[in-house]
């Protein structure tokens, strides 16, 4: 996923995937890669979990 902020490796991050049936993709995890791709933008890969997200 491409993001505004950097995410260090860890970070457990929730996102809506837009999807064609107009419903969208609910999708969690924690980030495994993260790169700055421009000025202002960061490049996140994250590993999808099934797991409840974590109490904040």
């Amino acid at each position: 996923m491409e993001v505004a902020v950097d995410a260090p490796i860890g970070t457990w991050v929730e996102t809506l995937v837009p999807h064609p049936n107009g419903d969208p993709l609910f999708l969690c995890g924690h980030v495994v890669h993260a790169r700055r791709t421009m000025m202002a933008n960061f490049e996140l890969g994250v590993a999808i979990s099934r797991d409840t997200p974590p109490a904040f």
